[in-house]
């Protein structure tokens, strides 16, 4: 059975007053779940090299999917168009591959392929990728399904031994539109396509409605006038049967495509009734799904991902962190920096939660956290299990790989960036400098970035020239007055005890034009 254990869900901080490949050639290096296509099927392409870094698929059209067969040449529809780091691994490899940077392109197989081999290309305003060879095929294949999703804000949260020990599908008895990451999907314009499921439990079959949904990319406020933006998604919506009871059962998942239906994915569910939390409080009890960094210092910023806003109800926007000591003689109650639970208020009841949380300063060595509701403090299902973090008494510089000026698929991005009261990420005038770091603070209040030149004062950034943080890069607005030549740039994160070790890097900044 092929599954897949975690499904990330990013999210993009932008600071009003990523990583791009830029430069190398646009590629298509595989293809999710499968390079085995179906007429019907929405599928992924993993993109490298793209001229400008996509939010979404321009609306113009100029980002185009085609497949050529037999001489003739059918274009597919484009769905998704999303900027992130993937995990790639080598056929056969034991060992999971490193985080590449690169777009995933969501596109509808058209209709009117036979059983055989096809060539992709995909194009963006006129530039063009190699052929890509597809092969189709008749029957749908077996479904991948996430077994739980993670919302995060950086990649580096969804790293190897982040997951959690106890993965696993929850569902509320009788939730409406509950969110199934599931790939591939089925067009929802194809009359012959569709995906059914179906639970078990107790030798019993219940049918479950289900439904692909396109959800556009989303943006929210931030407090000092940032804003914050979820990427374009298509996904699997499922009423979870009432008839089911609490307790465990299975799910199964199969696709319909080219009117043909595939073998079935099976995974186990766990079935909860909020009602009845009472009756199984560790069923019904917060559960985290990442916690990274695994190693922080005090007063630096940790990021949680707990599943289901509804584990923490009835107002997860006051759910809290404990930290304390493993003997549990010491423990100490934070309020999250960031709960995505008041960030997006609408959000459904089955969507992740994540946190950012600052270590405190008195605990430190060797440290567990937990994600409490205190709505239900009163019984054993309040609180998850913990998690086991270091805590340093000095904070932890960031691991800086490379600062540059931005080159064109940064400035694409910052482009399409609009926040919700009409203004953009970008100003024509400024000059943008991109950071490329792993561990750097999200919160620009506990960053200090240090410009300098020969024969110039260092200048130090201020909040408002932080405008773009996306996990592994941070994309600043230069100083006015940089020249062109060698700038020297000092970055460091800030504790509760001070600053980190400064991490010092030098670039060369290209004449304005």
């Amino acid at each position: 059975m092929k599954l897949a254990a975690l499904s990330s869900l990013l999210v993009l901080l932008c600071v009003l007053g990523a990583r791009a490949q830029g430069g190398d050639e646009m590629r298509v290096t595989s293809v999710f779940p499968s390079e085995r296509v179906v007429p019907g099927q929405i599928v992924e392409l993993r993109v490298e090299g793209m001229a400008e870094e996509l939010l979404a698929p321009p609306a113009d059209g100029s980002l185009r999917v085609t497949l050529k067969q037999d001489g003739a040449t059918k274009a597919a529809a484009v769905r998704t168009a999303v900027p992130g780091m993937f995990r790639m691994k080598a056929s056969g490899a034991a060992a999971p591959g490193e985080m590449k940077s690169m777009h995933s392109i969501g596109f509808a197989v058209p209709k009117g392929l036979h059983v055989g081999e096809a060539e992709l290309v995909i194009s963006l305003r006129g530039l063009k990728s190699a052929p890509f060879k597809l092969e189709v095929v008749e029957r749908p294949q077996r479904p991948v399904v996430a077994l739980t999703s993670i919302l995060s804000i950086t990649p580096a949260a969804v790293t190897p031994g982040a997951a959690p020990q106890r993965p696993g599908l929850k569902f509320e008895r009788g939730a409406k539109g509950v969110e199934l990451r599931v790939m591939p999907l089925a067009d929802p314009e194809d009359a012959d396509a569709g995906v059914t499921v179906r639970f078990k439990q107790g030798g019993t079959f219940y049918d479950a409605a289900a439904r692909v949904v396109h959800h556009d990319g989303e943006r929210g406020r931030l407090p000092r006038g940032g804003f914050h933006w979820t990427s374009p998604r298509d996904v699997l919506e499922v009423d979870v049967p009432e008839l089911l009871a609490p307790g465990e059962a299975e799910v199964e998942v199969a696709l319909r495509a080219n009117g043909l239906t595939g073998e079935a994915a099976v995974v186990p569910a766990v079935i909860t009734d909020a009602a009845r939390a009472y009756e199984s409080p560790k069923a019904a009890a917060p559960r985290l799904l990442s916690v990274a960094p695994r190693r922080v210092g005090a007063g630096q910023a940790l990021t949680i991902s707990a599943d289901r806003k509804l584990a923490l109800d009835p107002d997860a926007s006051k759910a809290v962190v404990v930290f304390e000591t493993p003997d549990g003689a010491s423990s100490q109650k934070v309020e999250p920096e960031v709960n995505s639970a008041a960030m997006m208020p609408s959000a459904p009841p089955d969507m992740p939660v994540f946190f950012v949380v600052r270590a405190p300063k008195d605990l430190t060595g060797a440290v567990n956290v937990r994600v409490v509701n205190p709505a239900r403090a009163d019984y054993e299902g309040a609180s998850s299990e913990p998690e086991r973090i270091e805590v340093t008494a000095e904070a932890l510089a960031p691991e800086v790989q490379g600062v540059a000026e931005a080159g064109a698929a940064e400035i694409s991005r910052l482009r399409q960036l609009v926040a919700p009261d009409g203004r953009t990420a970008y100003d024509p005038t400024a000059r943008y400098v991109v950071i490329r770091a792993a561990g750097l603070d999200p919160n620009p209040e506990f960053v200090r970035v240090t410009f300098a030149q020969e024969g110039q004062r260092p200048f130090t950034l201020r909040h408002a020239d932080f405008i773009l943080f996306s996990g592994d890069s941070l994309i600043v607005r230069g100083p006015k007055d940089l020249r062109a030549g060698a700038v020297r740039v000092t970055v460091e994160n800030l504790g509760a005890n001070g600053y980190s070790a400064p991490v010092v890097k030098t670039f060369e900044l290209s004449p304005r034009r």
